[in-house]
This record gives C-alpha cells, sequence and structure tokens, in this order.
C-alpha cells in the first residue's frame, strides 16, 4: 500500500515558477519608482502610467516572460463611473473562422496565419535555442528571439479593435 513514491517533497528548480505573488504591501510600498517587496526589499521598475491619488496598493505579482521580469499592482480606490453618452456610428462585428472580422460596414478582415508565416523562422530559432546551455546568456537571448510570433498574435486584436473605433468616431 505505501511503495509508491508520492514526488514530494517537491524541490525548487531556477526557472520554474513563471510568477509569483506578494499578497500583502507595507506602509507606503512605492517611492519614486521603486517598490518594496517583502524579504526582497527596494525594487526599481519602469512605471506605464501614473498611480492614481488616493489608491492603495493592494498586492503585486511579479512575472516572467520571455522579455524580462514585470511587477503587476493591483490597486483599489473609489471611482465614480460616469453615464457613457452614445455617439459615432453603431457597429456589429462578428468573429469568424473564414474571415478574421466581418463589420456591419462591408468590411472584411482576412484570418491572419501568424504560424504558417513564422514557421520556417520560428523553427530554426527554436532550433538555435536548443543548441544553447540552458540558463546561459546566449540561451536567453535566442529565447526572447524565438517570442516574437506570440508578441504579433496578441497584438493584432488590439491593433484592428483600435482602427475600428477611429473609423466609426467619424
Amino acid at each position: 500500500m505505501w511503495e509508491q513514491k508520492h514526488g514530494f517533497p517537491r524541490f525548487k528548480k531556477v526557472g520554474a515558477m513563471r510568477s509569483f505573488v506578494f499578497p500583502q504591501m507595507g506602509v507606503e510600498p512605492i517611492k519614486n519608482s521603486a517598490v518594496k517587496l517583502p524579504k526582497i526589499g527596494w525594487v526599481k521598475f519602469g512605471q506605464s502610467r501614473q498611480i492614481p491619488s488616493g489608491a492603495t496598493l493592494k498586492q503585486v505579482r511579479v512575472v516572467k516572460r520571455v522579455s524580462g521580469w514585470y511587477a503587476m499592482l493591483a490597486l483599489q480606490w473609489d471611482v465614480s463611473i460616469p453615464d457613457i453618452i452614445p455617439h459615432g456610428n453603431p457597429v456589429g462585428i462578428d468573429v469568424g473562422l473564414t474571415n478574421f472580422i466581418a463589420s456591419s460596414d462591408g468590411l472584411l478582415t482576412k484570418r491572419p496565419k501568424f504560424f504558417i508565416d513564422a514557421e520556417r523562422k520560428l523553427k530554426l530559432l527554436q532550433k538555435s535555442v536548443s543548441r544553447k546551455r540552458i540558463g546561459s546568456n546566449n540561451w536567453k537571448i535566442a529565447a526572447e528571439k524565438s517570442g516574437t510570433a506570440a508578441r504579433v498574435r496578441s497584438q493584432l486584436p488590439k491593433r484592428l479593435a483600435s482602427q475600428a473605433i477611429t473609423q466609426n468616431l467619424r
């Protein structure tokens, strides 16, 4: 009955965790584009937007992506949501299989084929990653280059949404 191995304790390996959370932050955790993380101390970060006045920092999630380390700040503050007055032209958008987007204006956007277009380049990049020693600086550089296809795939819906908004506000 007790002969099988249960697999614990599981030892921490380098690069095994993609993210970790600091669920409670102390008093005044942010000063001069640096955040004070418990057990680590002050860590500088590039602030993409201003933190609203009166907001309290609830938690910080530190995430490892191909392009580097990122800190996601969860804030809480009181906000009054204004009523939205409709303006511009109403447009219906359908997301399909043959066409990525079909709108009621008659706009048809072809289904993008990111993987098919980048398959050869991705194959060569992944082969170069596999030939590097895991964890070395050259391995990290090669891994960062191979992450571009995913980045392009995630940027397309954002680009199409902003394009549809600017066309229909006129």
